[in-house]
């Protein structure tokens, strides 16, 4: 079909032309949207594989259960490959241009709307009564070319002419065909291809009384709604991104939060860990300086059994002195880094008092007296209590009921 033939097929079937348009359209946005998160990798999955229906409009029940019943409608317009659009665009074309010179465009979208919603509406139905899993996403114009399949075999049946007996033939022979390879291929929407097909069969009954309306005003107000509702369902698909994009942004901001305060509690008791061997290692090596500049000399002691070669822990009464004020100094800094979230406001002076507690024994080798050991861990138990309330208020917003 070259260019000329294009604009030719515009201005017959703008109807056909225009949907099917948009569904090409919308494919398109969608290879666009996996590839920029770097997720389509190959033709082959550009062909099998564009799984990323979900922001474009695609169909669970679910999602259906929660109201967002737009769905019926965009999830025609979500295609998953390149063959699945390929296929349904023939069909589409196809038939979509026949039926629309028998109704005219105007009844013709309306007619798309209403197999549409009516088939997947069916569909959810008859899966909710199934017990079918409902997060499993279905979409594609394949509801609404299977209607007009039935529907063409109505009318075919009904004309009861030779054409139309030829009509029927072929359209029951598809939808057997379709029958016979849902059942070999369980992806599929067997149930939105039932739903779309007894929707068009419906329709197929009213063959004469559309034919009659089809040049009447009644037909373009019916056309114009049914555009409406299409464009209401593509609005309220773009308003559902932006809700769960900002969600999304809430939810990792909690995420984050209580993450930090997570780590700020653990780091505080860290904290306290590494002062009490700070003491205890302090006490130690002068009771060792003491006993070395005894008159008797340091206590004899059997030598031990050479033992394994084990490093020791940098906070560690084993580790050297070096090694030890290093973990010291870490511990100082990582306090430090936290001094807006951990020392603001009210916990000021408590933030002030235990670093410099803790600079104290990383800088001085003069023991601490108990009553700054005492100080240190009545503030620290502070700055604890803080941490823990910022814990659990962080915990109760990431769990709080959202979309």
């Amino acid at each position: 079909m070259n260019l000329r033939g294009l604009i030719r097929d515009f201005r017959e079937v703008p109807a056909t032309m225009t949907l099917g348009a948009l569904w090409i359209v919308v494919f398109a946005l969608m290879a666009l949207d996996l590839h920029a998160k770097g997720q389509l990798h190959s033709a082959q999955g550009l062909v099998l594989a564009v799984h990323n229906g979900h922001p474009f409009g695609d169909l669970t029940i679910a999602e259906f259960q929660r109201g967002e019943v737009w769905r019926l409608l965009t999830a025609t317009f979500v295609h998953y490959g390149l063959l699945h659009l390929g296929l349904n665009l023939w069909m589409l074309y196809q038939l979509g241009s026949e039926v629309e010179w028998w109704y005219g465009s105007s009844q013709f979208v309306a007619i798309y709307v209403a197999i549409g919603s009516a088939g997947n509406g069916l569909s959810v139905l008859f899966r909710a009564l199934l017990h079918a899993n409902p997060a499993v996403h279905s979409g594609g114009g394949s509801v609404v070319t299977l209607g007009l399949v039935a529907l063409c075999a109505v009318v075919g049946w009904r004309s009861r002419t030779k054409v139309g007996n030829y009509l029927r033939g072929q359209m029951v022979g598809v939808l057997i065909a379709t029958a016979v390879l849902g059942l070999i291929v369980p992806i599929l929407d067997n149930w939105g291809h039932a739903g779309g097909a007894l929707a068009g069969a419906a329709i197929g009954f009213a063959h004469r009384p559309l034919i009659r309306s089809a040049r009447r005003r009644i037909a373009r107000w019916t056309g114009a709604l049914a555009a409406a509702v299409l464009l209401l369902g593509a609005g309220a698909q773009l308003r559902d991104n932006r809700v769960e994009r900002d969600t999304s942004r809430t939810r990792m901001a909690a995420r984050q939060r209580y993450q930090a305060a997570v780590a700020a509690k653990q780091g505080l008791l860290d904290l306290g860990r590494s002062y009490r061997l700070a003491v205890e290692k302090l006490t130690l090596e002068r009771r060792q300086s003491v006993l070395k500049r005894s008159p008797f000399g340091p206590p004899r002691t059997r030598t031990p059994a050479a033992p394994v070669p084990v490093t020791p822990e940098p906070l560690s009464l084993s580790a050297s002195d070096a090694t030890f004020r290093a973990a010291l100094k870490e511990r100082l800094d990582w306090l430090d880094a936290r001094r807006a979230s951990l020392g603001a406001g009210a916990a000021t002076p408590d933030f002030t008092i235990v670093r410099g507690r803790l600079a104290k024994v990383c800088s001085s080798s003069r023991l601490a007296t108990p009553e700054e050991v005492r100080e240190f861990y009545s503030h620290l138990a502070i700055l604890l209590q803080r941490a823990q309330r910022e814990e659990t208020e962080a915990k109760a917003s990431l769990n709080a009921p959202g979309r």
